[in-house]
Parts: C-alpha cells; structure tokens; sequence
C-alpha cells in the first residue's frame, strides 16, 4: 500500500484520552482469537461499552 495515495492507507494517531467510540456496540467478526483480543483491548480504551463477537 503507498500511504500517498489515499488518506486512508495512512496510520492516525491515536490520543491517550480519546473516546471516538464512547457509548457504542462493536461486533467484531472473521477475524483471529488473536486479533479480536487486539482490537477489543483498543476499542475499550477509546470508550467503547461493549465488544461482541460473531463467526
């Protein structure tokens, strides 16, 4: 992927204290037990309430 050539191949930052996801539901599906576990500790610590899981 070349970060130039669109906006959203390039990584943003995160801050410490942001809650963009404050008082939402993620369903999080078809991914790894591994990666699930990693995009849920992220999605916590920017204010989601609650993470699922489907297969």
């Amino acid at each position: 992927m070349n970060a130039e050539k669109h906006p959203l191949y390039r990584p943003i930052e995160m801050a410490g204290k942001s809650q963009i996801f404050q008082g939402l539901t993620i369903a999080l599906s078809t991914l790894p037990a591994a990666e699930k576990e990693i995009y849920t500790d992220m999605l916590v610590k920017l204010g989601a309430q609650y993470v699922s899981f489907h297969s």
